[in-house]
């Protein structure tokens, strides 16, 4: 597979993967705008937009996330899909809030110990528990982005 291209913020390709590092297990990308390009770069590369509000991407940016570039991207884009073909994004907070309350009462936690445990398996279950309902299953890459009405109309049946 090759490794999509980097651009700027206005979309020119100024170098590739490659001259950014040498192996995606392997990353030597130092500072947190290289990060961010990088995994922008990955993201296009599987047919997401990046988004501005993802806790994963921040993590990654700032160094405490210590995993290859490939792999966060692939971790954004599964979770994009689930929260773009199912429920995903309307459950997520009762959800956690009745995982919690649960969790509490039944292990007599306090709610900084609840909440911490909450925060981070949550998500995880529910994107399990929808995707094992839904019968969904998470496609190596997205379906490119939805064209207009126009660039989907056969030239035979235009007017």
């Amino acid at each position: 597979m090759s490794r999509p291209p980097i651009g700027d913020e206005v979309g020119t390709t100024t170098t590739t993967m490659e001259d950014v590092f040498v192996d995606a297990s392997t990353p030597t990308l130092t500072t947190a705008a290289e990060r961010l390009v990088a995994l922008h770069a990955w993201q296009r590369h599987y047919n997401m937009e990046p988004r501005t509000d993802s806790r994963l991407t921040q993590l990654y940016v700032d160094g405490e996330l210590d995993w290859p570039v490939d792999v966060v991207a692939r971790e954004l884009v599964a979770t994009d899909f689930i929260f773009q073909n199912t429920l995903y994004g309307e459950v997520i907070q009762e959800f956690m809030r009745g995982v919690a309350y649960r969790l509490r009462s039944t292990c007599n936690l306090s709610w900084t110990s609840t909440w911490q445990i909450v925060r981070f398996y949550a998500p995880i279950a529910l994107k399990l528990l929808l995707l094992d309902r839904t019968g969904l299953r998470i496609p190596a890459y997205l379906p490119p982005a939805a064209t207009s009405a126009r660039d989907t109309t056969d030239d035979a049946d235009a007017i």
